[in-house]
């Protein structure tokens, strides 16, 4: 059996798709505070949707460095509990891509996937993966269609031996489509 780990966000992305890896993969949840061989960091983006001229210096801050410390918070925990050869996975919002009126999403999402990256590199030579699933902003972690998806991404990020560094985008391709741009 292999043991799972969640930080952060109960009730939130991560912990629906450890719900399912428990199910469907045979993964076993551990307690807060027990190492694990795998671990889950939620880390979707929130806050409120503002064009960027009208975001208040108070919420641009929210978003970008108050949420890039408590990211950086979680980073400190799972590795610090992360068993040699394990695997970190942060649930992550897609916004780095761009969005409309999320300016201060966007930045806080983008500084999460390069420190992302960062830890990747740092930590390789202990056998610690680290990778990222995107997902779309605002999504409902009841969304089965989503959360679907989103599990067999995250056990073959979990599982692979030699991917790290990666953010994977799961949004059915909607980024690509540039969806948003056509509707404004």
């Amino acid at each position: 059996m292999r043991s799972l780990l969640v930080l952060g966000g109960e009730g939130g992305m991560a912990a629906a798709i450890a719900a399912r890896l428990c199910v469907e993969n045979g993964y076993q949840l551990v307690q807060d505070g027990e190492p694990a061989g795998a671990i889950l960091i939620d880390a979707m983006a929130h806050g409120p949707e503002t064009p960027f001229l009208d975001l208040s210096d108070s919420d641009f801050m929210a978003q970008v460095v108050e949420a890039t410390l408590d990211r950086r918070d979680a980073f400190v925990d799972a590795l610090s509990r992360v068993a040699e050869r394990g695997a970190i996975l942060v649930v992550a919002s897609d916004a780095y891509l761009g969005r409309w009126h999320a300016a201060g999403q966007a930045a806080g999402s983008a500084a999460l996937i390069g420190m992302m990256r960062s830890l990747a590199m740092e930590h390789a030579r202990r056998g610690i993966r680290i990778n990222a699933l995107a997902l779309p902003a605002g999504v409902d972690p009841s969304d089965a269609a989503v959360v679907g998806e989103a599990i067999g991404l995250a056990a073959a990020l979990l599982e692979s031996g030699t991917i790290s560094g990666q953010c994977v985008v799961a949004d059915r391709g909607d980024n690509l489509m540039m969806r948003q741009a056509r509707r404004r």
